[in-house]
């Protein structure tokens, strides 16, 4: 069983990739560098999304015995859908895309973006009070 400590809810490691998404992937140094804009606002998810899915990745590679089918499979399955949902979303613009003028108010994919970012943080959520 995993017992999570002071040391676990107080990591250092929390606030620097807070600080690195909030310094290199923001508009001012978009402008800067315009064209690496697209690779910083990729980055400014991918990496609290890595980070947050490290120790689950981690438990499932090297202690596979643990990671028995329970509830929380289900919630993380969920979240690691919508996460490359949310990806896919971000870097296709697809309804849009297929039909430019008729997604200009509802149903672009910006929406789906943050709609799919909320519901795959629910599941997160879900399976790690679960877990």
């Amino acid at each position: 069983m995993y017992i999570l400590t002071k040391k676990h809810i107080y990591n250092p490691y929390i606030l620097s990739e807070g600080v690195f998404s909030s310094v290199f992937c923001n508009r001012f140094v978009e402008l800067q560098f315009p064209h690496k804009s697209k690779v910083m606002r990729t980055a400014a998810f991918v990496v609290p999304f890595l980070f947050d899915s490290f120790p689950l990745f981690y438990r499932a590679i090297l202690f596979p015995h643990v990671c028995s089918p329970n509830e929380a499979l289900a919630s993380h399955s969920y979240h690691l859908l919508f996460a490359f949902l949310t990806c896919f979303l971000f870097a296709s613009h697809l309804p849009e895309r297929l039909a430019p003028g008729r997604f200009d108010y509802i149903g672009h994919s910006h929406q789906l973006f943050h709609i799919c970012a909320v519901v795959g943080t629910h599941f997160q959520m879900e399976a790690v009070l679960t877990d």
